[in-house]
């Protein structure tokens, strides 16, 4: 059997992230990967390193997007020059276009709303002008309806393909074992310390555990008594042909990529565990883009996706520790591509040193014991 000082169950953006700050750290640890059947929220994202709108009544979740977006482009930058891998990230500001004076009115006033629970510190949002966004989307037509839009510098998007590849490759270069394949069927922890892992192809054991297998980890969780209560999340995001470049900012639902294609979506429905697409779904996708930029209807799509994103009650994410098995921990979050940066460096200090930072306190599983 072979054995590792930690294996981290999860091969997507949160387990690869956790294990590749590990791995600069420390040499023993696994990545223990599902196989391609599985609910891949990291696969089917749309790929937006977002800060704008988020955290509305929760300012530690606030401050846990300000630390992860001021990281990105030093950990993109790092990525690329170690891995030789360039995941594409661009952090040129980002929008959220107001489409209909109902629909400026709320946004206004919800930023206003995070403007005041910031404080003094503030709070990185401005408002775009018709006329200045005219300018910037020329000679791309807006429809009449275009209000305003909220622009905040913080915001950038990446390639998520190109990001799990750049940190899988630098995670195995710096002595990381991946592991595909490898579904955890039930995990035994040791009364003396350590666990063992039964997977689809054998046992393996460790010292230490962490489960970032977004909707499995619920499952697994109990079996070092941790009860980590998540629910499933789908969207749908169409794929037109590839065009001239036309966005110049990725926006709330727009997103043009590096190759020239678009990507226009989103949407949030409780189907449970159903990754299908549907096509009234797919029609008012299409049609609420039509309402902001008619001339993409001369675009064909080329493909639709739908994936399964993991929420928990609060939809903020949960780092849990468990008391009864200690060195085992859990990882879940909506916004894992966004929060790649902060995890790659407050995870590996919580599980290899026991740091606890403010973030990993105040994200806990208590707070669903009220």
């Amino acid at each position: 059997m072979k054995h590792y000082d930690i294996v981290v169950v999860g091969g997507g953006v949160v387990g690869l992230a956790s294990a590749y700050g590990m791995a600069k750290r420390h040499a023993q640890i696994a990545v223990l990967d599902e196989a391609d059947m599985a609910f891949r929220a990291s696969c089917s994202n749309f790929g937006l390193v977002w800060f704008q709108g988020k955290g509305l009544g929760n300012p530690a979740y606030v401050h846990l997007l300000a630390l992860s977006t001021n990281s990105w482009a030093h950990f993109a930058r790092e990525l690329r020059e170690t891995s030789g891998i360039d995941p594409h990230y661009h952090q040129q500001g980002g929008l959220s276009l107001c489409v209909g004076e109902a629909a400026a009115e709320r946004r206004r006033a919800h930023i206003e709303a995070l403007r005041k629970q910031s404080g003094a510190d503030g709070y990185r949002c401005e408002f775009l002008t018709r006329g200045e966004l005219e300018q910037l989307f020329a000679p791309l037509r807006l429809s009449d309806e275009v209000r305003t839009a909220s622009y905040c510098e913080a915001d950038g998007h990446v390639n998520p393909l190109y990001l799990l590849l750049a940190m899988q490759k630098r995670f195995v270069d710096l002595g990381g074992h991946y592991h595909g394949g490898h579904t955890v069927r039930d995990i035994i922890p040791h009364s003396g310390g350590g666990f063992v892992l039964n997977t689809d192809r054998g046992y393996i054991g460790c010292d230490r555990l962490l489960l970032a297998a977004g909707l499995g980890v619920t499952e697994l969780a109990r079996k070092i008594g941790l009860e980590v209560p998540i629910r499933p999340e789908r969207g749908q995001i169409i794929v037109t042909q590839r065009t001239k470049p036309l966005f110049p900012l990725p926006m709330n639902g727009f997103r043009q990529t590096q190759e020239g294609s678009i990507l226009l979506g989103y949407s949030k429905e409780d189907v449970g565990l159903d990754d299908t697409t549907s096509v009234a779904v797919t029609a008012r996708i299409a049609n609420n883009a039509l309402k902001a930029f008619p001339q993409l209807a001369s675009l064909r799509v080329v493909r639709t996706w739908a994936g399964l994103r993991t929420q928990s009650l609060d939809s903020y994410p949960i780092y849990a520790a468990s008391r009864e098995w200690p060195g085992a921990y859990a990882v879940i979050c909506h916004s894992g591509i966004t929060l790649t940066a902060a995890h790659a460096e407050v995870i590996p200090e919580w599980v290899l040193n026991g740091n606890t930072h403010e973030f990993i306190r105040e994200f806990g599983l208590e707070r669903f014991r009220v």
